[in-house]
């Protein structure tokens, strides 16, 4: 189902009041936020728990809520949760979902405390915990351009997913702490990795480039990774952001303009 664009625009901002945890001030598309309508959501209205972690909208504008009891998906007038059924060997699944992402395929992946869920066609149909390898909270999921799954884990690196096996990237292999954040790709394939209290890592497939505040990075404690348009690459940290571009760290803070240096 595709949604008119002003119904869109109440359906975001009301989910992402739902996960504000301070007041802050933004511009978008040089409207003022009280041009915006809020409405709120909560277990009254469907959604599976009050407290949620995450949120996604996919491509056929579905609105995915993460929360402490599993996801939810929102169609602009209901929430359907996604829970266990005991018919359904596969939908076993723990709460507190940390992370959501669509493949090319459409499928969606969500990040759990105990593992990772697969989504297809509406129905869970995979889940993936310890026995294939994935032994630690998953918070940041991302699709490569080869149709690759990478996982970013609390306490266990990286995990490279191709479809068939987990593989995983540590410390052991050079990457500076395994409390990972967020995972980004860059325009020319390699995988960016923030990490909490080890700086940000840039993993071309074979070694680790770790950068650290010795480097030129406003912090260690990284909390977010994104993409500039021509290609440079942001870094949301404790201490403000950082863009890296042709090797070139600028620092951008409260004394920059910036409301708050805590960057997530």
């Amino acid at each position: 189902m595709k949604f008119k664009y002003q119904q869109l625009k109440r359906i975001i901002f009301a989910t992402l009041f739902l996960i504000m945890n301070a007041t802050f001030s933004f511009n978008v598309n040089a409207q003022k936020v009280s041009d915006f309508i809020f409405e709120k959501y909560t277990i009254q209205n469907g959604l599976s728990q009050s407290s949620p972690l995450s949120l996604y909208q996919d491509k056929l504008g579905y609105i995915w809520v993460g929360t402490q009891a599993g996801v939810d998906r929102f169609d602009g007038y209901n929430f359907k949760q996604y829970s266990h059924d005991i018919k359904n060997e596969f939908s076993k699944s723990s709460g507190f979902v940390f992370a959501i992402t669509e493949d090319k395929k459409g499928n969606i992946w969500v990040g759990t405390l105990t593992g990772l869920v697969k989504i297809v066609n509406d129905k869970i149909t995979n889940v993936y915990s310890y026995k294939e390898g994935v032994m630690n909270p998953v918070v940041s999921i991302i699709e490569d351009k080869k149709g690759n799954i990478w996982l970013g884990t609390d306490g266990g690196g990286i995990i490279l997913y191709d479809g068939v096996t987990f593989k995983t990237y540590s410390m052991i292999n050079g990457l500076n702490s395994n409390k990972v954040t967020s995972v980004l790709e860059d325009d020319k394939g390699a995988i960016w990795v923030g990490t909490f209290g080890g700086g940000v890592a840039k993993f071309n497939g074979t070694e680790f480039i770790n950068y650290e505040k010795e480097d030129g990075l406003a912090s260690n404690i990284v909390y977010s990774l994104a993409k500039g348009p021509r290609g440079e690459i942001y870094v949301g940290t404790k201490n403000g952001i950082t863009r890296i571009e042709n090797k070139i760290f600028t620092i951008f803070d409260t004394k920059s303009g910036l409301i708050s240096n805590n960057i997530k």
